[in-house]
């Protein structure tokens, strides 16, 4: 079989390509930017007609263009005759960040409307997937994944990890509740599904359903670090909850048990333990 895995220099695209690299028999085709462009369909049409692939993970998206974003997605669902399966790596922002509530299901998103950029992007897709007429094309909506080779300058727990291993504190701008997932259980599941037999929806969750406060997050990373000094919470207040029920994908694949934050945070610590004496590439200035 081959496994074809789009966005393969991003963080969830990395991590999913190094997972399937090493845990899988299939052939695994990563193309770099230089080898397909994803936005050219004459490109993709005829990657795919030389390659064939059984399933393709699409977990490319330009972040500054809902126009890329969304070609990339329609140059595969136009040439759906030359693939097996397609797995798309939604969002949870295709809800619309102004109408969250918690837990949402998937039916939610059927008048969220975004109004722009990334969360637009992903709304559009979704909700192409869901009238495709080709039944092996699936959304499975991510909400949040955390591992080592996240975006450290930006994402809350490698940002903090990095903020210690600097001689800065423990901060964060707001208190929130997020759904977080270790990548390494994301990868589980999406091989999972890639093997699981005819889905019946073509759209689901893929969360903990179990969201966790980014205090709880900081306390868990000052324990496992030994920081002494207190946590920085700079605003008052709190922003809305994002999560949603991953109890559709679930119910279909069967239960999951997903790795304890406590487990995961301690994995992070010491793979950037290790930078820091390897490189100063990971060091952050106060802000």
């Amino acid at each position: 079989m081959k496994l074809l895995i789009l966005g393969g220099t991003g963080f969830i695209g990395s991590s999913l390509k190094n997972y399937f690299i090493s845990k899988s028999k299939m052939k695994i085709l990563c193309p770099t930017r230089k080898e397909l462009n994803l936005t050219d369909f004459e490109d993709c049409k005829n990657y795919l007609k030389e390659n064939s692939p059984d399933i393709i993970l699409h977990a490319a998206v330009e972040l500054n263009s809902v126009e890329n974003s969304v070609r990339m997605l329609f140059n595969f669902l136009d040439n759906s005759d030359k693939f097996g399966k397609l797995i798309y790596l939604g969002s949870g922002a295709e809800y619309n960040p102004k109408k969250y509530t918690k837990l949402m299901k998937e039916k939610k998103s059927v008048q969220s409307y975004p109004e722009s950029g990334y969360y637009l992007s992903k709304y559009i897709c979704g909700r192409e997937i869901e009238a495709h007429k080709k039944k092996e094309i699936y959304n499975l909506r991510l909400f949040g994944v955390y591992g080592e080779t996240e975006e450290f300058k930006r994402r809350f727990i490698s940002n903090n990890i990095c903020r210690v291993l600097s001689g800065l504190p423990i901060s964060m701008n707001r208190e929130m509740k997020f759904d977080f997932i270790y990548t390494i259980d994301l990868c589980k599941i999406i091989e999972n599904f890639c093997f699981y037999k005819n889905p019946k929806f073509k759209t689901y969750n893929l969360c903990s359903g179990n969201p966790v406060r980014f205090s709880e997050l900081a306390k868990i990373i000052k324990k496992t670090m030994s920081v002494k000094e207190d946590i920085i919470i700079k605003n008052d207040g709190e922003n809305q909850e994002y999560s949603g029920n991953p109890e559709r994908l679930f119910k279909e694949i069967g239960n999951f048990k997903f790795t304890k934050h406590e487990t995961a945070i301690e994995k992070m610590c010491k793979f950037f333990e290790k930078k820091f004496v390897e490189t100063d590439s990971y060091i952050i200035k106060d802000d």
